[in-house]
């Protein structure tokens, strides 16, 4: 849902999460809220997010916001290290408001492995601005250290270690990343025949799996989905 939120002559617009009580516009005379915040790598793992308010009328309420749920109405929170993007809306006992989206979590990208030929799998990690001289560590399925950079490639399927140390704080960070297997290619085939004696046969295969496009060969040399004729055929398909 997208709100519209006027005050000093000002429009903007700011997504409210979902289930988040709705509130009225800025109330005349009032200053208008304004948030910041701070974060902090927390030991522990995670990270703690300090919350600061001005303007309004207080006493504050506050609604953090996953994008699906409201998880907390406190104004400092400590959430994990999992990639995730969140928001949290302040208003006050006038019903001003505000809305403030907060950059924590460590996201990924994941290219996952082709079902055949060499490891290809690749992961694009970004951290968020807490991490100011970070360390990359990465480990495999069988927790032997692979690589030292922040993104990694040439991966097979299966689940992969990311540690990240922050050298000031002395500080470790984990995530799990896991690569999966491009689905094997399969099909069916329609088959149908017409004509005297069935001399006219058609065959029409539907691929499944794997990556589209794909590409035929068959025996008799026909590189179409669908070949017509009488007889025998043998097809490899291929995908990208």
């Amino acid at each position: 849902m997208t709100a519209m939120l006027l005050w000093g002559g000002a429009r903007a617009n700011a997504q409210i999460p979902h289930n988040m009580p709705i509130a009225f516009p800025q109330s005349f005379g009032v200053s208008a809220l304004s948030l910041t915040y701070t974060t902090t790598l927390q030991c522990q793992g995670g990270f703690a997010v300090d919350l600061t308010v001005t303007g309004g009328i207080p006493p504050y309420q506050f609604a953090w916001s996953n994008g699906q749920d409201i998880f907390s109405n406190q104004q400092d929170i400590v959430v994990s290290a999992g990639g995730q993007s969140i928001s949290v809306a302040v208003y006050d006992p006038l019903g001003n408001y505000s809305v403030i989206d907060v950059d924590v979590g460590i996201s990924a990208s994941i290219v996952n492995a082709d079902c055949s030929g060499p490891a290809n799998g690749s992961i694009d990690v970004t951290v968020p601005l807490v991490f100011t001289s970070p360390e990359f560590h990465w480990f495999d399925p069988d927790q032997n250290l692979i690589a030292t950079t922040e993104d990694i490639a040439g991966l097979a399927p299966g689940m992969y270690l990311l540690r990240i140390f922050e050298q000031p704080s002395g500080c470790s960070v984990y995530s799990y990343f896991t690569v999966r297997s491009l689905p094997l290619i399969s099909g069916s085939a329609v088959v149908s025949s017409d004509g005297w004696m069935c001399a006219v046969g058609a065959i029409d295969i539907i691929p499944v799996g794997g990556t589209a496009p794909y590409s035929f060969m068959w025996s008799q040399g026909s590189d179409n989905r669908g070949p017509t004729g009488v007889g025998w055929r043998l097809l490899l398909h291929n995908d990208q």
